[in-house]
């Protein structure tokens, strides 16, 4: 089979997802990457290509090894990330990263996004956690990433963005959502200096459903 039709269907989805993050104003037009394990594979979105149109066949496909069967496209500056997650992981399917704009914010601050104020976020997002800050694109960045995702499946990059990991791609991507208006509640309670967190045993039972 020509390598363009390889993965075909997966590659949609992963362009979908990646035109959806745009769509939701959770990225920009050239920021953020989405992957995907498929048997031996990855499929990872490329650099340089505008996020809010991309198309199945601009997505690149990797081996095990990290060697680009597309060589006509350029992987995310991140892909070094994304592989040692993979490696690091193997119950992981899909990864989302991006730099929406209230998490990010958080990711700057020594101020911690407060999960605790509905239900909906301590039962996706538990308590978020921080990864310590590494230069993109490199193997310190991939590594303080891969280690943190030992405590949760989202978390924030310090300084930089936001990162979601999940056995299918519909729960990584709504990791993101969900920290984003975790966020987003986080920073109105504080403005309104305002707020009625759940209580320990309301967080029990949610724990223990």
């Amino acid at each position: 089979m020509d390598t363009k039709d390889l993965y075909l269907k997966e590659r949609k989805e992963v362009a979908r997802f990646m035109r959806r993050l745009y769509k939701k104003g959770l990225t920009t037009s050239l920021g953020g990457n989405i992957s995907k394990r498929v048997g031996e594979h990855f499929l990872v979105t490329p650099t340089g290509i505008d996020k809010g149109t991309l198309k199945a066949k601009n997505v690149v496909i990797l081996d095990k090894e990290g060697n680009n069967l597309t060589h006509w496209l350029k992987p995310s500056l991140e892909i070094a990330m994304h592989l040692q997650i993979y490696k690091d992981h193997p119950t992981i399917n899909a990864i989302v990263h991006c730099h929406t704009i209230f998490a990010s914010s958080f990711s700057a601050m020594d101020i911690p996004i407060n999960a605790h104020l509905i239900a909906e976020s301590r039962m996706i997002i538990k308590e978020p956690v921080v990864a310590p800050y590494g230069l993109m694109g490199t193997p310190e960045l991939a590594k303080n990433v891969s280690e943190t995702f030992a405590e949760n499946k989202v978390l924030i990059m310090e300084n930089h963005g936001v990162t979601a990991i999940g056995s299918e791609m519909i729960k990584a991507f709504d990791r993101i959502e969900v920290l984003e208006n975790a966020a987003k509640m986080t920073f109105i309670t504080h403005m309104m200096n305002e707020e009625r967190a759940l209580s320990d045993d309301q967080l029990e039972q949610l724990d223990n459903l």
